[in-house]
């Protein structure tokens, strides 16, 4: 039986069987009982192979989750820079009447964002930060003036909150992201960990071909390696079929 033609997955998931759900019965047979340690450790040693591509998955996942924050992010931050803008245009027109608010407004808005619409031009952790500072720098009649001047649906002060919430959001993404960028994990090589489980289940069939116990027994430990093992094969011949008609097509005359 060549184990070799077994992916990784099913390796894992063929040894995840024997030291869950059919624990007891592995150990029921003497011949093979012994053999626990050696399968566990082949296991957790193959287990071991998919955490660095795991990590990997889960650094995409979170990149694209920043995309999109990130696109909120700054058609927040550029709602707030133009309403305000648009305001404090507004009141300058009807200098020296509207001074206070238009002074006023100026302040706000370049508190908020001191560097105008380049502020979402800041990494993620900056731009979290950024805001965070932004929002607390305000003060209650800031809110209350920020809170009469109304964007689309709400009010220029609830943008502002949207948008530190979404900058925040950054923030934790960023960090988990770190995380798993920082995380050392002790893989071993695949084609060595693959070796080991092959060793381990080799030693585990042909000791159930030496054993007594109950035959019942032995097919539920056997049994599903040997399914694999078919399955698998026959995968392989229906690849080969496959890639033998492409190769008669290609040669044959248009």
């Amino acid at each position: 039986m060549d184990l070799r033609m077994l992916p990784t997955g099913a390796m894992t998931a063929l040894t995840t069987s024997w030291l869950d759900e059919q624990i007891e019965q592995f150990r029921s047979i003497p011949e093979i009982a012994g053999l626990e340690q050696m399968v566990r450790n082949a296991h957790e040693q193959l287990l071991k192979v998919d955490e660095p591509d795991r990590a990997d998955e889960a650094r995409r996942k979170i990149s694209a989750q920043e995309a999109e924050v990130d696109r909120q992010h700054d058609r927040l931050l550029r709602t707030i820079w133009n309403r305000l803008s648009a305001e404090i245009d507004w009141f300058e027109t009807i200098y020296p009447k509207g001074r206070h608010k238009h002074d006023t407004l100026v302040q706000i808005r370049d508190r908020l964002l001191p560097e105008g619409l380049a502020w979402n031009l800041r990494s993620y952790l900056e731009e979290s930060g950024n805001a965070l500072k932004a929002v607390e720098s305000l003060s209650d009649p800031d809110k209350a003036l920020l809170q009469s001047i109304a964007v689309g649906e709400e009010s220029v002060l609830d943008t502002v909150h949207r948008w530190a919430k979404a900058a925040d959001e950054l923030g934790d993404l960023e960090r988990r992201k770190a995380m798993l960028t920082n995380m050392q994990v002790d893989a071993p090589n695949e084609y060595e960990a693959r070796l080991a489980w092959m060793r381990a289940a080799n030693a585990v069939l042909y000791m159930l071909d030496l054993t007594s116990a109950d035959p019942l027994v032995v097919e539920i430990i056997r049994k599903p390696v040997l399914e694999a093992v078919a399955a698998a094969n026959r995968r392989e011949a229906a690849r080969e079929n496959a890639q033998a008609e492409v190769e008669t097509e290609d040669a044959s005359p248009a």
